[in-house]
């Protein structure tokens, strides 16, 4: 069978890691596959196999105003629709909702069947407006929008015209791969860490953290905050940290291609997101043994944390609380322990095989149905 994905890049984030994951599973099992971005491979931090082809088709950019954007999404669209006419894949699976969008419009016609795929709560999807209005209208050239959880797939089924709606969570893919640049986390002798990771934008609310920390920090002189990740508030956070006397235990390392590692000296993970997909970092953190509190966020953590049995979940935005929860598994070690032991069990319920075995049951139904 010949598989194809549809992203903007395979620059680094959740979706795009997951898309290298499931390349490379596709080709070990003999399957065609290849990977077609909207942007160059200059941003590219993921590596693949050389089973998988890469086809960079170099249509992204910025438009000067709506009919440029108008006519480069046209423009996009044709491309893609040249490609796939070349390629002519079984199925493409795009990512997010703008590729499935121009997805859907190119396949119109074409022997290739389409499977959307969103990588975010939909409710909350920040793409523009007319990204809103298309993604209403035009899910129904899609033959399966996949979601990551039942809350996206319900959203989906209400405010878009989809014919058929599926929910497929991430997979944990162990061990985690290795990529530049490799930076050694900081020494664990005599001291114990928070860690938080992602991008450092509004969305991720990391100085709702710092903050917590900061409230905490004189009682517990041997723990340090670390937040891994870059993004554009960076300097904000730093100067957060400053300002609330933590800048010394606040470590700030942007963006690592060995997180793995990072985890694995961390002992308590925290996740302060307003809002969130299905957030690989939250159950990366859980198979590496770290126990994990995060808030109760559309969507993900409460679909993967029973609160109290293998993590800790925080009402969004409820920094009193977090702080307390924050404070509460630092004083308690033997809690701490039997979370981190309890979260590790996340590896079996989201084994690469198990979820890729839902994802192959769903190409199957689209493809029958095509027949």
């Amino acid at each position: 069978m010949q598989i194809a994905f549809f992203i903007y890049s395979l620059g680094g984030g959740g979706a795009e890691r997951v898309t290298t994951h499931m390349a490379e599973y596709w080709s070990r099992k003999d399957h065609k596959v290849t990977i077609f971005t909207m942007a160059s491979t200059e941003s590219n931090r993921y590596q693949l196999p050389n089973s998988v082809a890469l086809v960079a088709l170099e249509i992204d950019g910025k438009s000067r105003g709506p009919l440029t954007a108008a006519w480069s999404n046209i423009h996009r669209i044709s491309v893609l629709r040249k490609e796939l006419r070349k390629h002519n894949p079984d199925i493409i699976i795009s990512m997010m909702s703008p590729a499935n969008i121009m997805t859907g419009i190119a396949c119109i016609g074409l022997r290739t069947k389409c499977i959307g795929s969103e990588r975010s709560y939909p409710g909350y999807d920040h793409s523009g407006r007319l990204w809103d209005v298309l993604r209403r209208f035009t899910y129904r050239l899609i033959d399966t929008v996949i979601t990551q959880t039942d809350a996206g797939k319900y959203w989906i089924q209400k405010h878009t015209n989809a014919h058929r709606v599926v929910a497929i969570p991430n997979p944990i893919v162990l061990p985690l791969p290795a990529n530049d640049p490799v930076v050694t986390p900081p020494s664990k002798t005599n001291r114990k860490y928070v860690i938080g990771t992602g991008r450092l934008i509004d969305l991720k609310q990391f100085h709702h953290l710092i903050k917590a920390f900061a409230n905490i920090s004189g009682d517990i002189e041997n723990w340090d905050l670390t937040i891994v990740g870059e993004g554009e508030n960076m300097t904000e956070l730093k100067n957060l940290a400053s300002q609330l006397g933590v800048r010394d235990r606040v470590i700030m390392p942007g963006r690592v291609g060995n997180i793995a590692d990072w985890y694995l000296a961390a002992d308590i993970f925290v996740m302060t997101s307003e809002t969130e997909g299905f957030p690989n970092a939250l159950i990366e953190a859980m198979a590496h043994g770290v126990a994990a509190i995060s808030y109760d966020c559309l969507t993900g953590p409460s679909e993967i944390i029973e609160s109290g049995l293998n993590g800790v979940l925080v009402k969004t935005n409820d920094q009193a609380d977090l702080e307390i929860q924050i404070r509460y598994l630092i004083e308690n070690s033997q809690k701490r322990k039997n979370l981190a032991m309890a979260g590790k069990q996340i590896t079996t319920t989201l084994d690469m095989n198990s979820i890729m075995t839902r994802w192959d049951k769903e190409i199957t139904n689209v493809l029958t149905r095509a027949n």
